[in-house]
């Protein structure tokens, strides 16, 4: 098996616990059903939507102590049936 092989493997069970830590136990665990983790080099990168910025807080405060993860970018965007968002028009 490969360096590079062992090394994504490896991304790939942190990716899993985060997403399980979102998940699993979570009161919130439904809003958080298509929240994407990607992780790389160090860095836990989550994606996805969420209805509060309440929601996209306790993302990270369930994330940020994650093992194996030194730094965490929360790209969650905020978006409610009022029209009210965090994302920015391109």
């Amino acid at each position: 098996m490969e360096a590079t092989e062992v090394t994504r493997r490896g991304d790939q069970d942190v990716e899993r616990s985060a997403c399980r830590r979102l998940t699993e136990g979570c009161p919130y665990g439904f809003y958080f059903r298509d929240i994407t983790c990607h992780y790389e080099r160090g860095t836990l990168t989550v994606r996805g939507r969420v209805p509060t910025f309440y929601l996209k807080q306790i993302i990270t405060s369930r994330l940020q102590d994650l093992a194996g993860a030194s730094r965490l970018r929360n790209e969650v965007d905020v978006v409610n049936v009022a029209g009210l968002s965090s994302v920015h028009p391109k």
